[in-house]
């Protein structure tokens, strides 16, 4: 994910209205990334984790600004699935 600095320090994902970086957290390609989620869980059993690595070239919202401000139709953010990974935990 990447974010933007607009001209008053904010944070935001509006291309347009950057004057800096101000969040990158981007995977280059072959690069890698870890994160680490701690899911409470119901009970004691046996469970199937799933992880997937998606990518879309922005957000839905992002593009329905760019057709209110030029109104031109454009089709919907496609989200892709670049990766994915399932294990089986037991607690």
């Amino acid at each position: 994910r990447l974010l933007f600095r607009d001209a008053g320090g904010n944070l935001t994902g509006k291309s347009w209205q950057a004057h800096g970086i101000g969040y990158d957290r981007r995977i280059p390609a072959k690069g890698m990334d870890r994160e680490v989620y701690r899911i409470p869980l119901p009970g004691k059993g046996d469970y199937q984790v799933t992880s997937r690595l998606m990518y879309r070239s922005m957000t839905q919202n992002s593009l329905d600004m760019i057709t209110e401000r030029t109104g031109e139709v454009l089709p919907p953010v496609v989200s892709v699935e670049m990766a994915a990974a399932r294990t089986n935990v037991k607690f």
